[in-house]
């Protein structure tokens, strides 16, 4: 009965998933009462494809720009360039997984959030960029451009054998941070993405520092930036602990599984002998 009842209730969801609604603040402010709700099940895996492959050239674009601001030294104009290039990522990455969302894709509430803060935060960046921040900003982008790849593969991999096996919708896409399904996949992933969010806490300490040598009127920018850091780096670390320990209570209870069932698979043979 049970079985039944979330069987059904599964059903009446993906019918919801095409029937108009209200739009979000965000697609308000950009598309108005436009019903972004797409008609078909082609459209809806059609552009969550598209959404895939924009995300991912784009995270190979802020690696080679953020390469180019490294090997040749501090430059405001190319600093200037990424940290532009980035707003304008975030800010596209935003609007599109708002209209996914709105189409049935399901996508943590906190990276949807930690979003929104970098274009805050990115925004913020652009208007300072004095060049004191340079280089490690760059190499943090670097490194957590290299690291989004990497976790958009293993995702990729992820998702693609969970549908041919049932168990992943068509419109689930791959997130920022740990969404792996295996235990092993984690426990690979986990230790680049642990040195990422204590990366975003040396930005943070960085930025707090040099707001201490910063004018009045732009201590605030400085101090904020920070904040901001250290915000998005305890929320994904947050994260990052609740994800290792759901995983690994699950993989707790497969292993537990398999030894019961192999012990009383043993049992079962003793008896027929």
């Amino acid at each position: 009965m049970v079985t039944y009842y979330l069987a059904q209730k599964a059903e009446i969801e993906k019918m919801c998933n095409y029937l108009p609604k209200e739009n979000h603040l965000l697609l308000m402010l950009f598309v108005g009462d436009f019903n972004c709700v797409l008609p078909r099940n082609e459209d809806k895996i059609k552009y969550k494809k598209q959404y895939e492959m924009f995300k991912l050239w784009y995270i190979v674009g802020q690696l080679f720009f953020s390469f180019i601001n490294i090997a040749l030294g501090p430059s405001r104009i190319i600093e200037g360039f990424l940290q532009f290039y980035l707003v304008w990522f975030y800010c596209n990455l935003t609007l599109k997984e708002s209209i996914l969302t709105h189409n049935g894709s399901r996508i943590r509430t906190w990276w949807l959030i930690q979003h929104y803060l970098d274009i805050v935060l990115y925004g913020f960046l652009l208007i300072r960029n004095d060049g004191e921040f340079s280089i490690q900003f760059s190499l943090y982008i670097f490194y957590m451009s290299g690291c989004q790849i990497l976790q958009f593969y293993y995702q990729q991999g992820s998702l693609y054998k969970l549908r041919a096996l049932g168990r992943a919708e068509s419109m689930e896409v791959s997130a920022e941070g740990l969404r792996v399904k295996t235990f092993a996949d984690l426990q690979f992933l986990t230790p680049f993405f642990f040195i990422l969010y204590i990366f975003q806490l040396c930005n943070s300490y960085t930025l707090w520092h040099l707001s201490e040598h910063a004018t009045n009127d732009e201590r605030w920018e400085v101090v904020l930036c920070s904040v901001l850091f250290f915000f998005i780096s305890i929320g994904n670390m947050f994260t990052l602990f609740r994800v290792l320990v759901v995983k690994y209570q699950l993989y707790q209870q497969r292993k537990n599984k398999k030894t019961t069932l192999s012990r009383a698979s043993n049992i079962n043979g003793n008896k027929s002998e």
